[in-house]
């Protein structure tokens, strides 16, 4: 029977880490990868790996240790909050402590690690807190710098007013979901699979997402669209021919819409097949350095 190698036994660097509930293990794997995306995560035991973590939680006291063969040890340790929030921003805050003295490196959104940085500012721009207030929280809460602090707050304070313009009673906005990807980002949550594993499946799956669209379009006949997102997944991985903008179009009347968003993948060649329909095609600031350090090769 063939014999499967643990990854420090064939070569690969390693990083362990225990943890005895499940409640916080995603937190503590993707700000790891966050700093050392290079090097392979593990709950299995392994010989000398370049960094050990341990963490553990009971209804009192949060405990952490970060040890290695190169370094002295770190530790922490902290009450559990009331807030199972507060908790978890805790642990990523000492975490991210840990590994920024490790490594020397500083990472621009802080301890944020999902997609949507902005959910934060906007909710607290909603129930009317004040500039200041937000940034000190970025801050101080999720160590995000303040130049990404600023930004988001900027993007928080426009997206508050383009909500506003919503006709929530009549209108809607509508999520077309493309479960395809070149490749599959560090920090994605979102199904999606390599296009060049499923690219069998690819025709057959457009053909039922288009007479969904097809339906929507009758039973929300008499209600106008506001926006739309394409995303999942990156849209345009599919071919000219598999456009799903353009079927869009013939299905919905797109005089009310304010607002259309579609995940690329960034080349020159996608930008010449899928901007014509949509007639404007706008991409503004340095992108590259961005897509470098969240290690993705797609932008919205």
């Amino acid at each position: 029977a063939p014999v499967t190698l643990p990854f420090c036994k064939i070569g690969y660097k390693m990083i362990f880490f225990s943890i005895n509930t499940k409640d916080y293990e995603n937190d503590v794997r993707v700000m790891t990868q966050a700093f050392y995306p290079d090097t392979k995560i593990t709950t299995e035991n392994c010989d000398n790996p370049e960094l050990s973590i341990a963490v553990f939680v009971d209804g009192k006291k949060v405990k952490g240790s970060v040890t290695g063969a190169d370094i002295t040890g770190a530790s922490f340790e902290y009450d559990v909050y009331e807030d199972k929030k507060r908790t978890r921003n805790r642990l990523k805050r000492e975490l991210y402590g840990i590994y920024s003295s490790l490594t020397g490196r500083s990472l621009p959104w802080g301890t944020l690690t999902g997609i949507r940085p902005v959910k934060i500012p906007l909710a607290m721009v909603e129930e009317g807190v004040d500039d200041k207030t937000i940034i000190r929280h970025l801050e101080e809460e999720y160590l995000v710098n303040e130049k990404k602090s600023l930004l988001s707050l900027e993007v928080a304070t426009n997206e508050n007013e383009l909500l506003k313009t919503l006709d929530y009673k009549n209108g809607y906005s509508l999520y077309i979901g493309i479960p395809f990807c070149p490749t599959t980002c560090l920090y994605c949550s979102f199904t999606s699979y390599p296009i060049s594993m499923w690219k069998d499946k690819v025709d057959s799956y457009l053909d039922a997402l288009f007479k969904e669209l097809k339906y929507l379009s009758e039973h929300l006949r008499g209600r106008k669209p506001d926006s739309i997102y394409i995303g999942g997944g990156t849209p345009t991985t599919l071919l000219p021919y598999q456009d799903v903008i353009y079927t869009f179009f013939a299905f919905f009347c797109i005089s009310h819409i304010f607002k259309i968003t579609c995940h690329i993948f960034l080349t020159v060649k996608v930008i010449r097949c899928h901007a014509h329909h949509i007639g404007i095609f706008l991409c503004h600031g340095d992108i590259s350095s961005v897509l470098s350090i969240l290690d993705r090769k797609s932008v919205v």
